[in-house]
């Protein structure tokens, strides 16, 4: 997403509804036209009417004339909004899909940068500023400039520099447009940063509630609120007053328009230079471009400030790099029947320099039940994350089979990999939904096994909804224990060649950990590997790896040179 400007994603999305956007255009095109033929209908009446002097007037034909105009402009107002009805829901999906399947798709270190409220609210912001804009870019700027062009034409059969007034004045309304444009972005942008930043704040908060309340931080929490929109009050009320400056101009050119082209006029008709008709249509079409042209004024105040909130939005959208895994091609996972993992001198840093795994080399067999045991800071879940594909970045060589880690897909990865963290997120869902996630090839019987595994299958019988009960945000409803063992279940019923437990059963009962964990050593063509600061599983699991840490000169480096130990 980062090689494409706003421009090209608005091609690329617009394209997929080519016909829907045309009927937009035209039913826009037949608007402008009909702001322009009705009051040069009305000249051709009025002109018809002083020509026959005392003579009757066909009422039938002047009626039917008026009701024929009515009826194409009530036809061209009610296509507009059916074609929008048609159009545009159509239009924000294709926008939404487009930017959540960009932001799943970037790195693991993106997600760490920034808050998830801040991200959704930019999605979301992104998508309805997309939607105004282009409403007010087709059926208003792009309406109003085609209604200047036609009005010009029919001035010019009336005065020539008629044509030449409208357009200049135009130009000029324009000019002060764009100005007025460009100064207000950088403040528009800043309010939504400003915005967007409260939104997080308290997505953030609300998360966080039970610290909240736990900590006394109601008070310190508003505090910290008011300060926020006082300054989003202040950079709103900079932006507006902006705005009514540059208006201050653009009146009084449309004063000088306006009474140049009607004193003109007077002066014509005196002469007998111009028709009733004439001034009539001059007249109308004079204060009706005005009108429409005031209009636009004010929605070019919504349409600046939607700008700088889509901009604003696509900043933190296209920020972080496309996760590298997602870029690679496939292959048939079905010859790693029986992957063995080999780490040739890994070493990784995190962005600002802090090294915590330095030259380490191991091999694990495929089938092996290994302990990763070490202190706070040795490296364990960092590695985990690494081995899974969301840390990337490393040197040193990561192989699965022979096979270079980084040369994986991500669908690939997973298949073989699956990583349970000891905070797991879980989804305001289901139990059956939480564990049978995005598995849709699973069994009844492999679904009792992994529940037995897990150990969840007591506490799930006991709910009177058994596995249909929801658990709600994060797993309100559920005990730390009880989200560990259905994140278990979900790895276990995904059925990895290599399974990586991060401190994953540390909300169990002793006995209750110690029996899922020997579960988890009968399963069969399956490696584990769990990740520990605890010495509690060394009679469970046959294999230990040790990790340790070094400190020099005051400093903590963290270091793995080599296995510091390995007891088999």
């Amino acid at each position: 997403m980062s090689n494409l400007n706003l421009h090209k994603i608005f091609l690329t999305i617009i394209k997929k509804q080519k016909i829907g956007f045309s009927l937009l255009i035209v039913t826009s095109c037949f608007g402008a036209i009909q702001q322009c033929i009705t009051p040069w209908i009305m000249r051709y009446i009025i002109n018809a009417m002083s020509l026959v002097k005392n003579e009757p007037i066909s009422i039938g034909n002047s009626v039917g004339l008026f009701i024929g105009t009515f009826a194409v402009s009530e036809i061209i107002i009610r296509s507009q909004g059916v074609f929008i009805a048609l159009v545009l829901p159509k239009f924000k999906s294709n926008i939404k899909d487009y930017f959540i399947n960009a932001v799943l798709k970037k790195n693991y270190g993106y997600f760490l940068g920034a808050m998830p409220g801040s991200i959704i609210q930019k999605i979301n912001d992104f998508t309805s500023s997309s939607e105004r804009i282009t409403q007010i870019v087709i059926y208003n700027f792009f309406t109003i400039i085609l209604s200047i062009l036609l009005t010009a034409s029919l001035l010019y059969s009336i005065e020539p520099i008629y044509s030449f007034i409208v357009v200049s004045w135009f130009i000029i309304h324009v000019i002060t447009i764009c100005f007025r444009l460009k100064k207000s972005l950088p403040s528009i942008q800043s309010n939504n940063e400003i915005h967007s930043s409260i939104c997080g704040n308290l997505c953030d908060l609300i998360t966080r509630i039970v610290s909240v309340k736990t900590f006394f931080g109601t008070n310190y929490e508003l505090k910290k609120l008011k300060k926020d929109l006082l300054n989003e009050e202040l950079s709103s009320r900079r932006t507006q007053l902006l705005f009514e400056k540059i208006k201050v101009v653009q009146s009084v050119f449309s004063l000088l328009f306006i009474l140049g082209l009607i004193l003109h006029q007077i002066n014509g008709f005196n002469i007998g230079k111009y028709s009733v008709g004439d001034f009539v249509f001059v007249f109308f079409v004079t204060f009706n471009l005005t009108n429409y042209v005031w209009f636009s004024s004010f929605q070019l105040t919504i349409f600046s400030r939607e700008l700088g909130t889509l901009k604003a939005s696509y900043d933190v959208l296209k920020k972080g790099e496309v996760d590298p895994f997602e870029a690679n091609k496939g292959c048939n996972v079905g010859s790693f029947l029986e992957p063995n993992l080999k780490l040739n001198n890994l070493t990784y840093a995190f962005p600002l320099g802090h090294k915590v795994i330095n030259d380490l080399s191991l091999e694990v067999n495929f089938g092996e039940k290994i302990l990763l045991h070490g202190n706070s800071g040795s490296g364990k879940s960092t590695l985990a994350k690494i081995l899974v594909g969301l840390y990337s970045g490393f040197s040193g060589e990561i192989l699965i089979n022979e096979k270079k880690l980084n040369e994986f897909s991500r669908n690939e990865l997973n298949q073989l990999i699956i990583l349970v963290e000891q905070q797991t997120m879980l989804f305001n869902r289901t139990i059956r939904e939480n564990i049978c996630y995005s598995n849709t090839n699973y069994t009844k019987e492999s679904l009792e096994r992994a529940l037995h595994i897990s150990g969840c299958d007591n506490f799930i019988n006991s709910l009177s909804n058994g596995l249909d009960t929801k658990i709600g945000e994060n797993g309100l409803v559920l005990s730390c224990g009880q989200i560990q063992r259905i994140s278990i279940a979900r790895a276990v019923l995904f059925n990895p060649k290599i399974l990586i437990l991060d401190e994953s059963t540390s909300g169990l009962e002793k006995d209750l950990e110690k029996q899922v964990l020997s579960n988890l050593v009968t399963v069969s063509n399956q490696t584990l590997l769990v990740i520990s600061h605890s010495k509690d599983f060394l009679s469970i699991l046959p294999r230990t790896i040790n990790l340790a840490t070094q400190v020099n000169n005051n400093n903590v480096d963290f270091y793995n040179k080599g296995v510091m130990s390995c007891q088999n």
